[in-house]
């Protein structure tokens, strides 16, 4: 019985030991994939941008353009609070008869 037991853990220990490098060697393949899909879709060289207004040449001052004042729009008004009292809790004012009596 011994000796069963033996070679089954040593059956299990292989299989194991297969496994751990068969996933070790997924994750350094999908590693070197990763690699590979980062430098091909790599961004091209990007142009420089002149901070500009966009109608002046370039190497010139920038000038930033001018914006006017903030409005409100027309639907915002001011009205007065209601002179309703507050309520600290909510109380419907019809109530349910229970279990549809």
């Amino acid at each position: 019985m011994n000796i069963l037991t033996s070679a089954v853990a040593t059956q299990f220990t292989r299989r194991r030991s297969l496994l751990v490098k068969t996933v070790g060697w997924l994750g350094v393949a999908a590693g070197v994939a990763l690699g590979a899909l980062s430098v091909a879709n790599a961004p091209k060289s990007a142009t420089v941008l002149n901070a500009n207004s966009g109608d002046a040449p370039t190497n010139t001052v920038y000038v930033s353009p001018t914006l006017g004042g903030m409005t409100m729009g027309a639907t915002q008004t001011w009205t007065p609070p209601g002179t309703a009292e507050e309520t600290t809790a909510a109380v419907p004012p019809v109530k349910a008869s229970p279990y549809g009596q």
